[in-house]
């Protein structure tokens, strides 16, 4: 055939695109104003298991899967849209053998003095390796998913069982701190009875957090004092900020109202979180946790807790990880404060 070509070449350029659509090993595919089959490159022909003539003639959407023949019924029109020019359409065809080929399809039509589609021409390429990978991607992805599940599972059940035995721990060492110790002996206990509550508080944002990856994470509302719970927050915190030579202060908005409702434990959470980092990361200079209002309405106020300090702050880039959990921002100052990045990620 490429001799035949050839020879009717003879010098002749009006056969050079005769030798490019045939012999290229490009699909392309010509249709008419009806998009029946006008002409189709030999490579498409093979591509989809049929000789050319079996094709030329028939209606170019026969070819076509199911799916890409409903979009297809709207290609004139998108074509015609498009100054007669479509680019990036993805189509499925259907092979003689009942398989697909997946293409991307780039076509240009032309039209006649009333604007009617008189041919166009489609070139496309072979999509399936990209598909393939889409579909790979997919299918990693939900593995990656429910392998994540699985371990929010896991952490959760294990949490739960660490929890029991610690709580035992925790409740008998507060037996013995009232069973008239001598002072080395209360040191101890102290020293054990401190451990075990930082390793529950440990505990308790493991559980949260995988609670939270899982979608089971409660938030409960109940109605408590504002002062009396800022009180309580401010007294926890106090003694770790004069250790270090700070000044920790309440600033709360004169107008907020007695009794709030919101899940009392997630804000003192979240408020025990912020203020362990402000007294971790602050050398010097003062703690301010501010409570004020920022809209009401009829029957409701929302009030926010905002805790400002003057240690080193963070770069846009620290922020953008601020809700990553297990991520800390890498400086010199965290790796020797210690912490293992769970805090900000309990937002309710």
């Amino acid at each position: 055939m490429k001799r035949a070509l050839l020879d009717r070449w003879n010098g002749n350029p009006d056969i050079a695109f005769d030798v490019f659509f045939d012999q290229a090993p490009v699909h392309m595919l010509s249709v008419d104003g009806d998009c029946r089959v006008v002409r189709i490159s030999n490579f498409l022909a093979d591509s989809l298991g049929y000789a050319p003539d079996e094709i030329i003639g028939h209606h170019a959407a026969d070819y076509l899967t199911d799916s890409s023949r409903e979009k297809a019924r709207d290609l004139l029109q998108t074509v015609s849209s498009k100054h007669g020019f479509l680019e990036g359409a993805e189509y499925d065809f259907r092979r003689k053998d009942g398989s697909t080929l997946p293409v991307v399809m780039s076509a240009k039509a032309l039209f006649d003095s009333n604007g009617v589609m008189i041919r166009a021409l489609a070139i496309m390429y072979d999509n399936s390796e990209a598909r393939a990978t889409q579909a790979a991607l997919k299918a990693a992805i939900a593995a990656a998913e429910e392998a994540s599940k699985a371990k929010s599972r896991f952490l959760a059940a294990m949490s739960h069982e660490i929890r029991t035995p610690m709580n035992a721990i925790l409740g008998f060492t507060q037996l013995l701190k009232m069973s008239g110790l001598d002072e080395r002996r209360q040191s101890h206990v102290d020293a054990i009875q401190s451990a075990g509550g930082t390793l529950m508080k440990m505990l308790n944002d493991l559980l949260d957090l995988s609670q939270i990856e899982s979608g089971n994470m409660k938030v409960e509302r109940e109605s408590f004092e504002l002062d009396a719970f800022l009180s309580q927050i401010g007294d926890w915190w106090q003694a770790g900020a004069v250790e270090k030579g700070l000044r920790m202060r309440i600033a709360k908005d004169p107008g907020l109202p007695r009794t709030i409702v919101s899940d009392r434990n997630r804000v003192q959470q979240v408020l025990n979180n912020f203020l362990a980092n402000a007294v971790k990361f602050t050398d010097e200079g003062r703690i301010t946790l501010s409570v004020e209002e920022i809209s009401r309405s009829a029957d409701t106020t929302r009030i926010r807790f905002e805790v400002d300090d003057t240690g080193p702050g963070m770069t846009p880039a620290q922020v953008a990880q601020l809700f990553h959990p297990f991520v800390q921002v890498g400086s010199d100052f965290t790796n020797a404060a210690g912490g293992w990045g769970a805090g900000p990620v309990h937002l309710p």
